[in-house]
């Protein structure tokens, strides 16, 4: 990696909330990897398995993405209380104060973003809102997001296909109410 590459610095990881575990066990399948591909790894793991006729002759190359992968995957299948302490701590860093607020709610809060998030540096930007009183609202973006003509989705579901019933409204029968002598 050179010095221009993003990343180069291990501060930067830290930085943006990444695993020491995931980022070991990234930078131990560069150039290396077990005969059965296994990707996941634990330092214990590659020390055991770790077999020199392996490595690889050409030039690691480095694979961003492999690595938020790796990342995301570790964060998911953290232990909840190691979960709890680094997002506590992301918030921590971004402002947000979780101290005033019921533990269980943290923990309930929390949980809802397990296996959603990359890296812890994510975390305040995703679940803010669980720790704010106020809420911001952007029209502007509201508009360019939730706009028929601009949302894909919204796009795509107004798109009927050919098997789908017609779904314009003089295609529509109102029901007819009961009349007094049918309920009876």
């Amino acid at each position: 990696m050179s010095k221009r590459d993003r990343g180069a610095s291990l501060t930067t990881y830290l930085d943006e909330g990444f695993l020491p575990e995931a980022v070991n066990n990234y930078l131990c399948l560069l150039g290396w990897s077990p005969k059965d591909n296994t990707e996941k790894l634990s330092l214990a793991e590659v020390v055991e398995r770790f077999d020199l006729p392996q490595i690889l002759r050409h030039n690691a190359k480095f694979d961003f993405e492999k690595l938020l992968w790796l990342q995301a995957n570790t964060a998911a299948k953290l232990a909840p209380d190691r979960f709890y302490e680094l997002a506590v701590h992301a918030l921590a860093k971004a402002g947000l104060d979780t101290n005033a607020l019921p533990v269980a709610y943290v923990k309930a809060a929390l949980d809802t973003c397990r296996g959603k998030i990359k890296t812890f540096s994510e975390l305040p930007a995703y679940a803010g809102f669980y720790f704010r009183d106020e809420i911001t609202y952007d029209p502007e973006a509201a508009k360019k997001s939730f706009v028929p003509e601009t949302n894909r989705a919204w796009k795509n579901s107004a798109t009927p296909s050919a098997n789908s019933p017609p779904s314009t409204p003089h295609h529509w029968k109102p029901r007819s109410k009961p009349s007094p002598a049918n309920s009876a």
